[in-house]
């Protein structure tokens, strides 16, 4: 539970810190908004979230953490948010409000690496089996079309997209020792992109 507070109330302390800087709200770009509300989110969820059910096996949590580190690298590759273009702004919020939308459904259930959780199958959870981390696919490319050094951003993101689906795939094999989840796998047939895969 300590754990839990104290992790979420960085979160919650990153969100403020990242607008703080600004003088007036209107000088807010809006993927720092996005950000900085994304993260707000994120820290009430890991404060308020469920105690573990199972915990992940050593070599599940070795398997998510590559995507996590190449989702910051990118991230800091990325031009500064005043100079990103209207379209950078748009795509970067519509993986936003997408990764938010998934997480709210999550709700108590959240977790950043692979655990044993209760399943959630409505809201974006009907169309996909991890809408999440479509949004936070989005949201990486965005990083990458905004990268001001665009040969190492791309090759960041080619890393980031396998290490995604091995995170994918470690987090289905612990959820799969849950019947429910078998029965929710042959209801939702497409794991991140409908029609694809």
């Amino acid at each position: 539970m300590v754990f839990n507070f104290l992790l979420g109330a960085s979160f919650i302390y990153w969100s403020f810190a990242g607008i703080q800087s600004y003088e007036q709200l209107v000088d807010i770009p809006p993927v720092r908004i996005a950000v900085s509300s994304l993260n707000l989110l994120i820290g009430g969820l890991i404060i308020f979230r469920r105690r573990i059910r199972e915990a992940a096996k050593f070599n599940f949590l070795l398997v998510a953490l590559p995507s996590l580190f190449c989702g910051g690298i990118l991230f800091k590759l990325a031009k500064p948010f005043e100079l990103w273009e209207f379209h950078l702004n748009a795509l970067f919020i519509v993986g936003c409000l997408l990764t938010s939308w998934s997480f709210l459904f999550l709700g108590r259930n959240f977790s950043i690496l692979p655990y044993t959780r209760n399943i959630v199958c409505n809201g974006p959870f009907r169309f996909v089996r991890h809408p999440a981390y479509f949004g936070e696919s989005i949201m990486m490319l965005s990083c990458l079309i905004a990268s001001e050094k665009p040969w190492l951003a791309g090759f960041i993101f080619l890393l980031f997209l396998p290490s995604l689906i091995g995170r994918i795939l470690a987090e289905e094999q612990l959820l799969s020792k849950q019947l429910v989840y078998q029965k929710y796998k042959k209801q939702v047939r497409w794991r991140l992109i409908p029609k694809v895969w």
